[in-house]
């Protein structure tokens, strides 16, 4: 090949290798609060490395470098989630602290408090009260799913990001007639997208939502007594608790679901979770 005949690039479209852009690494207030106090050590070095021998200088950037690099902003926010999640945030301050102390400076106050909050490793919440939500595919009220339970589905991928993730969380909630569910999105869906939420137990069937539609079926005789769906900004949809069991009250009291929820773009299919199912007690 000649490279005389290949055009000069002019410009490079900044981005990375999940999703073309940066959110996993800003925009969270942990993530603000990091790369602010590295800012503030930089600065440090900065205003005094004329003053530095070349063996302290050295030392200094080797700390600098290590501060600056992504890992340690991969796991503030709320994205990622793993049981030594904290441990990343001792690290990044401890070395932001050796900045300072070879710089011959006090160390901020600020470095000795952990950024990261604790996060709850398992991902699903139990419901809290009755919840009783209108089916019309947004949030109309804060009460609505106020007591509802919920199962964290971005976080379910832990240590790792995937590429193709559309489902954020998945919120259940019941009254004495119906089971409610709501679908929080990383995006719109699209025509190539879509979730297959499998309820397995107590009565196997699959609901399928698409871009503009949705479709229920099953293998196996399934009876649905009542059922509403609604997609806007939100996906919601209600269940009949007859659809799960039979008339008596104590399993109405005592029912328990359980699903798996697939989700399909052009990138990946990923199932959640990747072992097991996940149990709603409603």
């Amino acid at each position: 090949m000649n490279l005389a005949f290949l055009k000069p690039i002019t410009n490079i479209r900044a981005g990375s290798w999940i999703n073309a852009d940066f959110k996993i690494w800003f925009g969270h207030e942990e993530h603000r609060k990091a790369w602010t106090m590295l800012a503030k050590a930089r600065q440090a070095v900065e205003d005094s490395k004329e003053n530095l021998d070349s063996d302290t200088l050295k030392k200094v950037m080797e700390q600098v470098y290590i501060a600056e690099g992504s890992d340690w902003f991969w796991w503030y926010g709320d994205t990622h989630i793993a049981e030594n999640k904290g441990d990343f945030d001792v690290l990044f301050r401890w070395h932001i602290g050796n900045i300072y102390e070879l710089l011959g400076l006090k160390v901020p106050e600020e470095v000795n408090v952990p950024i990261g909050k604790a996060y709850r490793v398992g991902k699903v919440v139990k419901q809290e009260g009755e919840v009783k939500p209108s089916i019309d595919g947004k949030v109309s009220t804060e009460e609505e799913w106020k007591k509802a339970g919920y199962y964290d589905a971005s976080g379910s991928m832990s240590t790792m990001h995937q590429v193709g993730e559309i489902l954020d969380r998945l919120w259940y909630g019941s009254d004495e007639d119906n089971v409610y569910f709501r679908c929080d999105l990383l995006r719109k869906l699209e025509a190539e997208n879509r979730i297959e939420i499998q309820f397995q137990s107590p009565k196997e069937f699959v609901i399928a939502i698409s871009e503009n539609s949705f479709e229920v079926s099953s293998e196996s005789d399934l009876s649905i007594k009542k059922f509403s769906f609604s997609q806007k900004d939100i996906v919601e949809f209600a269940v009949s608790r007859k659809t799960f069991a039979d008339e008596t009250p104590a399993e109405f009291k005592n029912l328990a679901i359980e699903l798996t929820i697939k989700t399909k773009t052009t990138d990946a299919e990923l199932i959640y979770p990747r072992q097991g199912c996940i149990e709603l007690l409603v």
